[in-house]
């Protein structure tokens, strides 16, 4: 893992414009609220891929329509939360503790290691995800990422 002080905002806003594009997103509206210029000590690309594989997950359990939206905010504790909501099929109460689990999918065709290496990433950043579903009105994910690191002053 590389930390580095990245802008947040940015990073989301161009995951977001990757779906967008793509063919099995025509019907799908994505709605951003993502202040401009939030900044984070993060790995950029691993947590571009478990942002990929959060709204990736939304696109497929709304069935490629519909709307997703994507938000950014401090907490009260300075953490970050950057969250993923979606209005799909939902998660079962049942499987909420398995989705976490390497291998375990709910679909024929997963492989059941995006969430469970998501999980990972935002762990080794210092982080927690959080998951809280309703089956057949949607799923919300939150990442929740450490406040920034202080500088260290040179003496």
């Amino acid at each position: 893992i590389s930390l580095q002080r990245s802008d947040i905002s940015a990073l989301i806003n161009e995951a977001v414009s990757a779906f967008r594009i793509r063919p099995d997103c025509t019907n799908v509206h994505f709605t951003c609220r993502v202040p401009g210029g939030m900044m984070a000590d993060i790995d950029p690309l691993l947590i571009k891929q478990v942002l990929a594989n959060l709204i990736d997950n939304a696109v497929i359990a709304s069935a490629g329509e519909g709307e997703i939206i994507i938000a950014l905010e401090d907490t009260e504790s300075g953490e970050l939360c950057l969250s993923v909501e979606d209005h799909g099929h939902g998660i079962p109460a049942d499987k909420i503790e398995q989705i976490f689990t390497p291998f375990y999918s709910s679909r024929p065709s997963g492989s059941g290691l995006g969430l469970s290496l998501s999980s990972k990433i935002v762990h080794m950043h210092g982080g927690r995800i959080q998951v809280s579903s309703q089956v057949d009105c949607g799923t919300l994910f939150s990442v929740f990422l450490p406040p920034l690191k202080q500088p260290q002053l040179q003496k």
